[in-house]
């Protein structure tokens, strides 16, 4: 009978969820498929992590040692909403970050680069002229070209039958060189990856499974609640407040609400012309720092009036939201 033994996982963290993070799908580029199997491998995705198993012997060696094999897997992200609640930057989805294994058996960032396919376009990073372009990989330098004109702003760039991985275009001008180094892979590019794990097998795998994370973080800002009050006089405004009563049920840190109406010093909330009609008034309750967000919704942040709760739970921004502002009507007949 066969039997196979784990050989590593591999998941996501995220800061946003208090569970496993479901916002990706893996991607194994058709050479790692090749690889794994000449290697017996089998991989097997459940709860949203990804385990590699090697086939082994009656006393667990595996039957094919692939040290040195060179290993890639990618991820996708397939929340539309990522973005939104993740501190990432503008430019995420035309990226990939490159992960390796260091020697601690961790995973560590070779860096994030524009993601391309094989034949792309270099924007010249300077207008002084002459530059002489470069386009190398570690076989070599695949093309060399000298540029006198100023209009000629782009470069044609085609890393050809050459192996995916990373490309160096280098532009030496008059007085500096600069150096912008692309991840070329025509299966990633068509597949939207931003995320590789990309490292050789090693021989001492096979005596520990490793757990691999690729961590994100939540994307942090001020919580802002603007309350829009009709036929409220100034004592109702003024009794008006936001209180965290929940922090203690949730575990956390309470968060402290600055209140102020629009028109007065210190308002920085949305257009007030955009929010109110007629004679309302426009109140902003804002947190005192800012907040990281996160799919479980703080319990208990309330609006108050006098010693009348309101709103037992004010609305927490949700993953469709590209902010942390939520609006409140309030009406007296």
């Amino acid at each position: 009978m066969s039997q196979f033994r784990e050989l590593f996982r591999l998941s996501v963290a995220h800061t946003y969820y208090d569970s496993v993070c479901r916002d990706f799908e893996f991607l194994i580029p058709s050479d790692t498929v090749e690889l794994l199997k000449q290697g017996k491998f089998l991989t097997k995705v459940a709860d949203n992590t990804l385990y590699v198993l090697y086939e082994a012997d009656e006393l667990g060696a595996p039957l094919v040692n692939a040290a040195g094999t060179p290993l890639r897997i990618a991820l996708r992200t397939t929340n539309p909403y990522f973005s939104n609640f993740t501190n990432v930057a503008q430019d995420y989805y035309s990226k990939i970050a490159v992960y390796y294994m260091a020697d601690t058996d961790q995973l560590l960032s070779s860096g994030t680069f524009p993601l391309v396919a094989p034949v792309f376009s270099h924007t010249i990073t300077d207008s002084a002229r002459p530059v002489t372009v470069s386009f190398t990989h570690s076989t070599g330098t695949i093309v060399e070209e000298t540029i006198t004109e100023a209009s000629i702003t782009t470069i044609g760039l085609d890393a050809g039958p050459r192996p995916a991985g990373t490309y160096t275009v280098r532009e030496i001008f008059p007085t500096t060189t600069v150096d912008t180094a692309y991840y070329v892979d025509s299966e990633l590019y068509q597949q939207r990856a931003v995320v590789l794990f990309d490292f050789p097998l090693e021989g001492d795998l096979y005596s520990d499974a490793n757990d691999f994370e690729i961590p994100f973080q939540a994307k942090e800002e001020t919580i802002r609640y603007h309350v829009v009050v009709k036929n409220y006089s100034n004592d109702d405004i003024l009794a008006l407040t936001v209180t965290d009563n929940g922090y203690s049920e949730d575990d956390r840190p309470q968060l402290a609400f600055t209140k102020v109406i629009a028109g007065n010093p210190g308002y920085d909330g949305l257009d007030v012309n955009l929010l109110k009609s007629g004679d309302e008034t426009v109140i902003l309750f804002k947190s005192g720092a800012n907040v990281p967000r996160r799919a479980a919704g703080r319990k208990k942040i309330q609006l108050i009036k006098g010693t009348e709760v309101l709103i037992t739970n004010l609305p927490q921004p949700g993953p469709d939201k590209a902010d942390a502002h939520m609006i409140i009507h309030l009406s007296k007949p």
